[in-house]
């Protein structure tokens, strides 16, 4: 071979090896920015998310200092401290001798409060009399300014009349 045949396919060898090199490595970066591209795009959404999440947020805290604060307020005077407790055994003592029932009243057990829930007090009630002293006992109990839950109650005969059993929680903060 003659030595211009010999440059001429050593030239176009290196070239064409510099052909193939590059085409590798862009093909090889090709794909990385596709990934990155991909993952950007993730991130793009992700952060869309989040501003329509914080916009949410904001509207929700505007509503919130506009309506549910004056609700907020009505139920923190519904739920006493726990100190005031004492006016509820008196309240419902005093509706029960008002409707002619006899009446006995415990504490049962207590639940302090945490900075998620409030506390509560289990008692447990026995009103003794008839059927319609206690209905009338029923009708006053919204006059009563305690959070309390009725957990149960049984009704018993007890010669010419009835013991009402009322078991309940009652609460506090």
């Amino acid at each position: 071979m003659n030595p211009f045949k010999k440059k001429l396919f050593l030239s176009l060898g290196i070239f064409l090896s510099s052909i193939v090199v590059f085409a590798v490595i862009f093909w090889i970066l090709g794909g990385s920015i596709k990934a990155k591209v991909g993952r950007l795009s993730a991130v793009d959404k992700n952060l869309d998310e989040i501003n329509a999440n914080f916009s949410s947020l904001t509207m929700l805290k505007q509503q919130y200092n506009g309506k549910v604060s004056d609700y907020i307020k009505i139920i923190a005077n519904t739920v006493p401290p726990q100190d005031n407790l004492i006016n509820f055994l008196k309240d419902f003592q005093s509706l029960a001798t008002a409707s002619g029932l006899g009446f006995g009243f415990t504490f049962a057990g207590e639940t302090p409060p945490s900075s998620e829930s409030l506390g509560w007090i289990s008692f447990n009630s026995n009103l003794q009399g008839s059927v319609g002293q206690f209905l009338s006992f029923l009708d006053s109990l919204p006059k009563i300014n305690f959070l309390v839950n009725f957990g149960s109650a049984t009704i018993s005969r007890r010669n010419d009349s009835f013991q009402f059993d009322l078991k309940g929680r009652v609460f506090f903060k």
